[in-house]
């Protein structure tokens, strides 16, 4: 049980790993991947399958298959964002399934900027609605789903803006 959120290059997520409705651990569910990308999981606590196969993901191109998903035995709904800001979601389970879409697969954030999965999900969606950050609509839900819990931790990712340097204006002011 948890949350995910994104919104503009901002993750954030709750603290809570737990076992059966026993807290096992407090700590961070977000990973910098050597791509640049960011990827928070939720679900099972052992993510590393799901990580090591996205780990040098830098496009859409090169994102996992349903099959190589399907492959992962473990529940998992994650949110994988690129240093452009794109972001996709990524589902796992341990059932097998052969391409069912709602138990594996994946799926681009289209149409808002921002994305939430996890036990507090819906609540985060209607915090972003209202024009929460990642790190705010991730805080309303652990207020609001018993399964989420404090402290907030949150990564951002390195955009590249670009700058345009404007050309110094000479003095036009003449002395008389």
């Amino acid at each position: 049980m948890t949350i995910i959120s994104a919104r503009h290059g901002v993750m954030a997520c709750d603290s809570c790993w737990n076992d059966n409705d026993l807290v096992v651990v407090l700590a961070t569910k977000l990973e910098k991947l050597p791509s640049g990308a960011i990827i928070g999981m939720a679900g099972d606590s052992d993510g590393r399958e799901l990580v090591a196969l996205c780990a040098h993901v830098k496009t859409e191109k090169s994102l996992p298959t349903v099959k190589q998903l399907a492959e992962i035995r473990s529940d998992t709904k994650s949110i994988l964002m690129f240093p452009n800001g794109d972001m996709w979601v990524l589902a796992t389970s341990r059932k097998q399934v052969e391409h069912d879409d709602y138990e594996v697969g994946i799926w681009k954030i289209a149409g808002v900027p921002y994305a939430a999965v996890g036990s507090g999900a819906d609540i985060a969606m209607g915090a972003f609605f209202k024009g929460a950050t990642a790190a705010e609509a991730a805080q309303a839900a652990c207020k609001h789903d018993i399964n989420c819990r404090l402290p907030i931790h949150t990564m951002t990712i390195l955009q590249k803006k670009l700058s345009v340097v404007k050309p110094k204006r000479k003095n036009s002011k003449k002395h008389v």
